[in-house]
């Protein structure tokens, strides 16, 4: 029979929960139960999932009388009551760099907003949302060219493997969590209209949209021609184009089979463009001087 040394209940929901029980049981850390925040539409096969590597007590609305050491929020999205707070030690796995970005989808409005970098951080839960003493952060920096999902399977990666010692570190004092301090914003999650394009902004604005919607984790960028919707697969800068304002979203330039459109203040090139899961020839759809909505 294993001897585990510490005993944690995960409140959360998706596969970062399942990833954190089986590196927590590696580590000879007990995970008792598991708490969702409320009845999702994969409930059944999230608690399927569950069942299969060994949680069998899974709560919805009920909070268990179960004895643990802390507990840990992952991707949980109710609000905890300031009397469990003050009775239990609860830590969140925030993805996003705190103290600055808090809420949901913090690493991608903070891209847009010309952030250098994304991560997450394990912080203290506190009574005010996300504002708790931080035990643990991890940075992963921007690139230009790549898309958030490369980030996000760094932060899996680093999660994973971090996250046992971390925990272990807290329970017996020998990390102590650094009080927040500086000014901070609140985030919302993304809705589908904040991945369409406004050829009004900057070209570096751009192109951080397209870190954060583009595929293969985010929905994709997208933009509005005559009345139909199209996918932007790839983009990149143009180098050397001179700031200058007017004729946003005017295609201004092809270069073999990529589009120069005109941005706030540069250009892009769309290096591939799809409507409906295809590839669309730009020979026979678009034309120097044309103007996207």
């Amino acid at each position: 029979m294993v001897e585990y040394k510490l005993s944690v209940s995960i409140w959360g929901f998706g596969k970062p929960v399942l990833d954190a029980i089986l590196v927590l049981r590696q580590a000879g850390i007990r995970v008792p139960y598991v708490k969702i925040d409320y009845k999702r539409k994969d409930l059944h096969s999230f608690i399927d999932e569950l069942s299969q590597i060994g949680i069998t007590e899974v709560y919805v609305e009920d909070v268990p009388d179960v004895p643990v050491d802390m507990i840990i929020t992952i991707n949980y999205n109710r609000i905890i009551s300031e009397e469990l707070l003050a009775n239990n030690t609860i830590i969140n796995y925030h993805v996003g760099l705190l103290p600055k970005w808090r809420g949901n989808s913090a690493n991608g409005w903070g891209i847009i907003n010309g952030e250098d970098g994304v991560g997450y951080t394990i912080h203290k839960m506190l009574p005010m949302l996300d504002s708790g003493p931080i035990y643990y952060q991890y940075r992963y920096p921007y690139k230009e060219g790549e898309t958030y999902y490369v980030a996000r399977r760094a932060i899996q990666k680093d999660f994973s493997s971090h996250l046992p010692e971390i925990l272990y570190g807290i329970q017996n004092g020998e990390i102590v969590g650094t009080k927040q301090e500086g000014d901070f914003v609140y985030c919302a999650s993304f809705r589908p209209r904040d991945g369409y394009v406004d050829w009004k902004d900057t070209t570096d604005t751009i192109l951080r949209k397209y870190y954060v919607f583009g595929p293969p984790l985010g929905t994709g960028l997208k933009f509005i021609f005559r009345g139909k919707e199209y996918l932007i697969s790839r983009i990149s800068r143009v180098y050397s184009f001179a700031p200058s304002v007017g004729i946003p979203g005017s295609i201004v330039f092809r270069m073999g089979k990529s589009l120069w459109v005109k941005t706030g203040d540069t250009a892009v090139s769309l290096d591939e463009i799809k409507s409906e899961n295809e590839v669309v020839d730009i020979d026979s759809v678009f034309m120097i001087g044309q103007r996207f909505e």
